[in-house]
This record gives C-alpha cells, structure tokens and sequence, in this order.
C-alpha cells in the first residue's frame, strides 16, 4: 500500500496529439482520496495557466506521489515537454513519486493493455463512458464552443480517472 508513500493522487491528462510540441494539453485530472479536479484549457493560450494550476494544487494538497496508467511513458514526458515550453522548470514533477500501473500490467499477456481493455477483461469493471475520441471533441468544443463537447471530454477523463484508481485498488497499492 502506498501509504508509506504519503499522499497519492491519481492523474491522468487527455491531448490533442502524442508531442508536446506539436498538439495542445486539453485537460489535467487529479483525484485524490477526498478530491476531484479537473483543469480544462478553454482555449489554447490557457495551456500554462492550467499547468501552474495543476503544479499548485498537488503542492497545496500536499501530494508526494502521483499514479498513472502509462505515466512514465506520455503523460509525465507530455507534461514536462509542455513545462519546458513555457519556460518553467520541468523538474517540478521529478519530485513526485510515480507509480506506473502500465508497469505491472504489461507483464500480463492481454489481447491490448488499453486502460478501457483492462478494466473490462481483467477488472470485469465496464466502463461506462464510450464516446469519440477526446481531440475530435476539443476540436469541435473550439469551433463550437458548445458545453455538451467540453463535458464529454471531462466525462471521458473522469472515467479514465476511476478506472485507474479501481486499478491500483485490485492491484493492492491504494
């Protein structure tokens, strides 16, 4: 149990794209044992605004590790790419202590180790939010400005949000 760890949060970040450099940070979503948060950027400019408020609520929550579905490999390099970006110091997130669910999975052989997959086979857990793909969406939500577009992709990251804690609860370290 991650106890030992101090306080944990689950995150997950949904993106326009695979590079930091090329496609746009959409949303963060932090849940923690008592709190759920999520950061949307309303428009592309709003990209570093919701970096330093993501950075600023984990320190104010006083969180010393972080838990992912593949965090080591997109998610926190996404993160620091977009940090490096704006001209703040990347190693912000080196601090934290990352528990990478996708680390304990992949040693298991599943027809796909997507998170969705995961849950359904191996949790018998059916997540309920299947819809279009998340940069479709904030495509759309730009052009559109329509809510329905913004709460599907929030609805989509919360999700990803419960199924990784559901995860990391079946797999002992929550």
């Amino acid at each position: 149990m991650l106890t030992s760890f101090g306080n944990w949060a689950v995150i997950d970040i949904e993106t326009t794209g695979f590079n930091a450099d090329t496609s746009f940070l959409v949303a963060i979503g932090i849940l923690c044992e008592d709190e759920e948060k999520i950061f949307f950027t309303e428009r592309t400019a709003d990209e570093k605004k919701i970096l330093h408020q993501f950075l600023n609520f984990l320190e104010s929550k006083g969180i010393s590790t972080l838990i992912g579905y593949n965090i080591k490999n997109f998610d926190i390099p996404y993160l620091a790419g977009k940090l490096l970006m704006y001209g703040l110091n990347p190693r912000e997130i080196d601090k934290y202590i990352l528990v990478d669910l996708y680390e304990y999975i992949r040693k298991v052989k599943f027809e796909s180790r997507s998170l969705s997959n995961i849950c359904n086979v191996a949790m018998e857990f059916n997540r309920d939010y299947e819809d279009e793909f998340p940069p479709v969406l904030y495509i759309k939500y730009l052009d559109t400005r329509e809510q329905e577009f913004k709460d599907r992709i929030i609805g989509h990251l919360k999700e990803d949000l419960v199924s990784t804690r559901i995860l990391a609860k079946k797999l002992g370290i929550i």
